[in-house]
């Protein structure tokens, strides 16, 4: 069972960098289709903004794919810092969610199981460097229920590392959005290695925090 969950979310996150590349490709060939239809507008940019609120809201549910298009009408500094914006404040929003509500909404909003496997990423201990680290390297909007649930974080510490580390995956998406797809191929290739190797650093650091938790519960009752 366990296998099964964790093949569906290696699937999912291939899903996604799949779609990434294939919008990237659409957003290039039908770019001043793209900018006619939806322009330079706020409003625009608010209707986008709100598509990333919902995207962090309802994980595990991702608009990474749509980042190369936002690149395409607004250039990747605007790109990037409308996806910043719209990544911290849905996180802000879970925080909330989560913290005033607690588990019988985050089921309704997104997978629980999900969530509790999740949660094993996040740090004991140096929390806003954690949580920074985990933004940078595991942009997926259900860390924002993980770290708020099973986590004594404040919120001005969350929404600060929240931003800082989002900041980093956000420009640099932004950015890779606007190059050829042979480049973004190779830039993706690159990023999937680095999270693969990043995941099994902490599942093996979360077995080894067990073993050694188990040895000393059983040194206890021993005793």
């Amino acid at each position: 069972m366990e296998r099964k969950k964790e093949a569906k979310l290696v699937l999912f996150i291939l899903v996604i960098f799949a779609c990434f590349l294939l919008f990237s490709y659409l957003s290039k060939v039908y770019s001043d289709e793209i900018r006619i239809y939806i322009g330079y507008s706020i409003s625009g940019m608010i209707f986008y903004i709100i598509l990333i609120n919902l995207d962090v809201v309802l994980a595990p549910i991702s608009v990474i794919p749509l980042i190369p298009i936002a690149t395409s009408i607004w250039g990747w500094q605007i790109a990037g810092l409308l996806t910043l914006l719209g990544w911290t404040m849905g996180s802000i929003i879970v925080f909330f969610i989560t913290r005033e509500y607690g588990v019988p909404v985050i089921k309704k909003l997104t997978n629980i199981e999900y969530v509790w496997k999740i949660q094993r990423a996040i740090p004991e201990k140096n929390l806003l460097f954690g949580i920074i680290l985990i933004r940078i390297f595991i942009p997926f909007d259900i860390m924002s229920y993980a770290i708020s649930l099973f986590t004594k974080v404040k919120m001005k510490t969350y929404a600060t590392a929240t931003f800082i580390g989002f900041a980093a995956p956000a420009f640099i998406l932004a950015y890779i959005g606007g190059f050829n797809l042979y480049t973004q191929l190779i830039i993706a290739l690159i990023g999937i290695v680095i999270i693969i190797i990043f995941s099994l650093l902490l599942y093996f650091e979360s077995k080894v925090r067990k073993k050694v938790l188990k040895k000393l519960k059983k040194t206890f009752m021993d005793e």
